[in-house]
């Protein structure tokens, strides 16, 4: 048994959970390490490194990924990915919580399975790897995060952003949304809308507000091209 193993049992197990081998494995360990274990360390500054590395390498693979977005577009889709519930879901899933040292107090009130703690976890880990290894390194594990809250992000009710990720596909694809009528009274109003591809109608829906009728012609957008592709794939 290496003298880190001693010392942080389940570390090489870590290790391959995060795809990384440190150089400097007390980084990993300050990395999981709770206040609430009063070790004389804690995860508490890798957290705050970490932090601003994951928004910065996220920004970057959103702004070189997503070339129509503008940036209300990149900020929100942003916010989704960085947010405590995904990172909490993707430490869940990894079993990240059974590595955690924990003070007493905090073990018994079931600190393992918090999502506040999961997250910062998850932010210091980060930290962790970026300062042993760099900015490649960090890439690395924020891009298996996000590939795996990808079905997530498509299933946050938010048809346009998916039908926008499933068009960008082709660089040449410019998808459009168009108000093409509206009825009743001020107040009252229902609102019909064209999604448009390249010009061309895909889908028309209607709301009670524009972005209702977005949504709703984004949805049976969606709904024709996964059809379409299901044709294609079963000829």
């Amino acid at each position: 048994m290496s003298l880190i193993e001693q010392v942080f049992p389940g570390y090489e197990a870590l290790c391959r959970v995060i795809g990384y081998n440190f150089k400097n494995p007390i980084l990993l360990l300050h990395a999981v390490t709770h206040a609430s274990k009063e070790a004389g360390y804690n995860y508490e500054r890798l957290e705050f490194l970490g932090d601003a590395v994951l928004e910065f390498i996220v920004s970057t693979v959103l702004f070189e990924k997503y070339g129509a977005y503008d940036e209300g577009k990149l900020t929100a889709l942003r916010a989704n990915i960085v947010r405590e519930q995904n990172l909490a879901a993707w430490a869940s899933q990894n079993k990240i919580g059974g590595y955690i040292v924990l003070g007493k107090g905090e073990e018994n009130s079931g600190g393992r399975n918090k999502s506040s703690i999961l997250c910062d976890v998850v932010e210091s880990i980060i930290g962790a790897v970026y300062l042993d290894g760099g900015v490649a390194a960090a890439l690395a594990l924020v891009t298996a995060i996000m590939q795996y809250n990808a079905a997530m992000l498509l299933a946050e009710n938010d048809p346009k952003t998916e039908l926008q990720i499933e068009l960008q596909k082709n660089a040449c694809n410019t998808l459009s949304y168009e108000v093409y009528k509206s009825v009743g009274p001020p107040h009252d109003m229902t609102f019909f809308v064209n999604a448009k591809l390249n010009g061309a109608i895909l889908a028309s829906g209607k709301g009670k507000s524009k972005k209702q009728a977005e949504q709703c012609a984004a949805k049976k957008a969606l709904r024709s091209l996964k059809e379409e592709q299901k044709r294609k794939t079963s000829q």
